[in-house]
């Protein structure tokens, strides 16, 4: 299991945890170093303070979150109706099916034309020519 402080308590909370197998865990440290910098102390002593209140954090952010995909899905829905746009049950991507292949020139061009687009990280969507790309939101 994989998991993050991010999306639960705060987007620059850079720390993360998997649970695996003593195994795979050992696997995992001997490859760390290689490209490891460090995670801050301080960081680390604030999720250690945090992670024990996530069910009651989560239960607190949920109707933001909640507001925040149906804000997104409608706006969606009603600029974009060719566009397959599905409400998902959780997390922080919504994908669309765009019905046809396309690439970043979409973006691109939204933003040329004074529309908003947010592309970065593991949210920037599919690789090009897929005919699904997603649409980040945050709280």
């Amino acid at each position: 299991m994989v998991g993050s402080a991010d999306k639960v308590f705060w987007g620059g909370l850079r720390i993360g945890w998997i649970r695996a197998a003593p195994e795979l865990l050992h696997r995992l440290l001997l490859a760390r170093p290689t490209g490891d910098l460090g995670t801050p102390t301080l960081d680390q002593l604030v999720a250690r303070e945090l992670v024990p209140q996530t069910a009651a954090v989560l239960e607190a952010r949920r109707p933001a979150l909640r507001a925040g995909r149906d804000g997104l899905v409608a706006a969606l829905r009603e600029r974009l109706p060719e566009w397959d746009v599905p409400s998902p049950a959780g997390g922080l991507t919504t994908w669309v099916g765009l019905g046809r292949p396309v690439s970043t020139a979409l973006v691109l061009a939204a933003r040329s034309e004074g529309g908003r687009a947010r592309v970065r990280g593991a949210c920037s969507g599919r690789t090009a020519g897929s005919s699904g790309r997603s649409a980040c939101r945050s709280p």
